[in-house]
């Protein structure tokens, strides 16, 4: 185990605050004595796996080590008969993408920033991206699960096979908890094979609403796409593939993946659905399909320099009447125009400002557009959650919105996973 202090904790900050100390465990049992050790001391805790989403949440709260999981990165078991594998929790996806690859198969995580994002940040995150629509949630992938916690001990859920005994799912519990539960140290997948062809079709529009129009027949047609977004045209300035497609001021985005007859054959149905809303299609396979959708996922999330990055969800059938609510918002306000990806498929609506937009205007603006933002998604039955932040507004918005009427739970499952509170307080919702 290893142990920096001093100018080595400086590429761990957090807000302009840096960790007391940084501690890298190589087992499961080490990371478990570390977090037993700083609860007897009172020391607050930051896991940490590749930093790519330390931006989700509030900052940390007065002094706080991080224990990173950059030790436990190993590539622990694979069956590939049985379309499983084992993995320590600081390995990144790329790394275990292209270990499985070289099997025909893959786990069905495509979260932004692979090279960087570990399992255990990806989990507690409960990240997923566009393929969110074909393969299901976080949570959906995962098997089984050890977790270490604050009072020494290290816990188990689900197994090693996809037919689990029944019962209560424990796992559910820490996919999605932000660390504040436990800290990930082991996760065991499902996995799929790898599609044998893909193929992306981009489609130009000329309005949200037409844009949401295709996307509602394609899906109705009794297609397969494994995923399905909506680019606007500021972002489409920042997704070089999406150029291939010609200026647009939105862009629909389609990815198909399987044999190559039932790709070919879907790809050309989505032209003659718009063909029939008067728009015209471009595609792009393989290498280039992969290109395109890794752009879109890795869009505004640099972690060095945080972009200001909204998600709403809604009922997909509401995204339009969000988007107006946004638009509308941001001219009263008067804070720039972001750039947006839509997930028609999930509901989700990602709305990015870079750090020179961020600085145009006063936190005051932004603070209103969030609030006002928000009202209108909880209105629509949905919500909003701030996915990243600038240090300027770091503190200043709110990155959960109202606590859900499940917050009395909640607590009760954090003083019983985590009695002394160390792990990642008030970064949660509801201040956990």
């Amino acid at each position: 185990m290893t142990q920096h202090t001093g100018e080595d904790v400086a590429s761990y900050s957090l807000n302009g605050l840096s960790p007391q100390s940084v501690i890298f465990p190589a087992s499961a049992e080490d990371a478990a004595a570390e977090l037993a050790r700083a609860a007897a001391g009172g020391l607050m805790v930051t896991p940490w796996g590749g930093g790519t989403h330390q931006r989700l949440g509030g900052p940390p709260k007065g002094n706080f080590t991080v224990i990173s999981t950059a030790k436990l990165n190993k590539f622990l078991e694979h069956s590939p008969a049985d379309l499983t594998a084992t993995v320590e929790a600081g390995m990144t996806l790329e790394n275990l993408q292209h270990v499985l690859a070289q099997h025909g198969q893959m786990v069905a995580l495509d979260a932004p920033l692979s090279h960087r994002a570990t399992i255990g940040g990806i989990l507690a995150a409960a990240d997923i991206g566009p393929r969110r629509l074909g393969y299901g949630q976080a949570r959906d992938q995962v098997i089984g699960i050890k977790v270490a916690h604050s009072d020494g001990r290290v816990t188990k859920a689900g197994g090693k096979v996809v037919k689990n005994v029944s019962g209560y799912d424990m796992m559910k519990l820490y996919v999605g908890s932000l660390g504040t539960l436990g800290v990930i140290v082991e996760v065991t997948f499902r996995l799929y094979p790898l599609p044998a062809t893909t193929r992306t079709v981009l489609a130009p529009c000329r309005s949200f609403e037409d844009a949401m129009s295709l996307c509602h027949v394609v899906r109705g047609a009794r297609l397969q796409p494994l995923a399905l977004d909506t680019l606007s045209q500021r972002t489409q300035q920042g997704v070089k593939d999406a150029q291939a497609a010609g200026p647009s001021p939105w862009l629909v985005a389609t990815e198909f993946g399987g044999g190559d007859a039932l790709v070919t054959r879907q790809a050309r149905e989505v032209g003659r659905l718009a063909e029939g809303l008067n728009t015209t299609i471009s595609t792009g396979e393989g290498q280039t399909s992969g290109s395109f959708w890794q752009q879109v996922r890795d869009f505004g999330r640099e972690p060095e320099h945080p972009w200001l990055a909204l998600r709403a969800a809604v009922l997909p059938g509401r995204l339009p009447l969000a988007e107006t609510a946004l638009r509308q918002h941001i001219t009263e306000t008067g804070v720039p125009s972001p750039a947006l990806i839509a997930r028609a498929g999930s509901g989700l609506l990602y709305a990015f400002w870079s750090p020179p937009d961020v600085a145009t205007c006063a936190p005051e603006a932004w603070l209103n557009t969030v609030q006002q933002f928000r009202k209108e998604c909880v209105g629509l039955g949905g919500s909003l959650v701030i996915e990243s932040c600038p240090d300027s507004l770091w503190g200043v918005l709110d990155p959960w919105g109202e606590a859900p009427v499940t917050l009395p739970v909640m607590r009760r499952l954090k003083e019983l996973f985590d009695p002394r509170g160390i792990l990642n307080p008030g970064r949660y919702v509801g201040g956990l």
